[in-house]
């Protein structure tokens, strides 16, 4: 995950996101149980924002309110981490699809226009 976010983000965003998704960390934290909801809030927003920063801005209220009902889960007292952790990072990968997506299209067009100029 870690590199498709950097593909698509800002040169100067590589450093924040390199220490932000320290994958060593993560997997030593979750493997030893140590993984607590403070912990994995900030690996999370630090994710959301980024991707938010990549998206089309028709989609941030969506976007928002997923990110809203994910804190609301958080907080529930059946909330344990075998439910939220696949649907967050699902989320997360169907968001990274749909930007590379828009991205691939958008560059598809740019391409059409020059060449059409060209002509």
């Amino acid at each position: 995950m870690l590199e498709r976010i950097k593909k698509i983000s800002p040169n100067k965003d590589h450093k924040i996101l390199d220490e932000l998704i320290d994958i060593q960390f993560i997997q030593q934290t979750i493997q030893n149980g140590l993984i607590d909801a403070k912990g994995f809030y900030g690996i999370f927003h630090g994710i959301w924002s980024q991707l938010r920063k990549l998206h089309a801005p028709i989609h941030d209220s969506s976007w928002d309110n997923w990110h809203n009902s994910i804190l609301e889960q958080m907080q529930s007292q059946d909330a344990t981490w075998s439910k939220l952790l696949p649907q967050v990072f699902n989320t997360f990968f169907i968001k990274l699809d749909q930007i590379e997506e828009s991205l691939q299209q958008f560059r598809q067009l740019t391409d059409n226009i020059i060449n059409k100029n060209k002509e």
